[in-house]
């Protein structure tokens, strides 16, 4: 049987159907017709030779676009960032009037910094102008799991729109006899939405600043 593929713009209107056929006998082609034809056509991709079947034949996650944020710091009012067990690197930056903001998480918490690095909030927050996941996870015992413990942080960020968008990520067990692959570190990530996804700590460690390093006396690589 034939993938039927339909094609539509933004503003919902149809552009194009076709069905996706089998391989050509020589195996360098695929058969494809469009919609209520019975023509049947040859196509190809340059500098490729196949079929081009399997790329239509994906689960549905596939499809689905792994970017967790993807933001202009210009969108942003709040971003609020909590290390449920390092409260003390814990942040709330504002969209406020005359610039940014920067302020502990929790109220009780004594600001004594020193001076503030010049740029270091707006350099943060350009990192999440494209920050996404290795792969989305069908998995719902384990995201069970996950909600019921504590994450390693939480991400909580308001647009200037209204739109709200969470972030909780949780430390993927490495197992030392594992392979390479395995030895990676990952996280699980839960979004607002409760879609679980596997994420990699040399994507994400961009946005894992403490408070102490928007300020002068900071130590560490940022």
């Amino acid at each position: 049987a034939g993938i039927k593929v339909t094609l539509y713009s933004d503003a919902d209107q149809l552009l194009k159907s076709y069905y996706i056929g089998g391989s050509t006998p020589d195996e360098r082609g695929t058969y494809i017709v469009m919609a209520e034809s019975d023509h049947p056509a040859v196509v190809s991709m340059p500098n490729f030779e196949g079929s081009l079947r399997p790329r239509f034949w994906m689960p549905a996650n596939d499809w689905r676009d792994r970017i967790l944020f993807r933001l202009d710091p210009d969108d942003i009012k709040e971003l609020r960032v909590n290390y449920p067990g390092q409260p003390n690197h814990s942040f709330i930056i504002r969209d406020e009037e005359g610039g940014w903001a920067i302020v502990p998480f929790h109220d009780d918490m004594v600001m004594d910094q020193g001076e503030e690095k010049k740029g270091a909030v707006e350099a943060y927050l350009r990192a999440y102008s494209s920050v996404g996941a290795e792969a989305i996870l069908q998995d719902d015992v384990l995201r069970d799991s996950l909600v019921r413990s504590e994450p390693f942080v939480h991400i909580s960020l308001l647009e200037k729109n209204g739109d709200h968008q969470e972030l909780a990520m949780y430390p993927v067990s490495i197992d030392p006899e594992g392979s390479v692959r395995d030895r990676l570190e990952r996280y699980y990530a839960i979004d607002g939405n409760g879609d679980l996804y596997l994420t990699q700590h040399l994507v994400f460690k961009k946005l894992f600043w403490g408070l102490e390093f928007f300020y002068q006396n900071a130590e560490g690589d940022n």
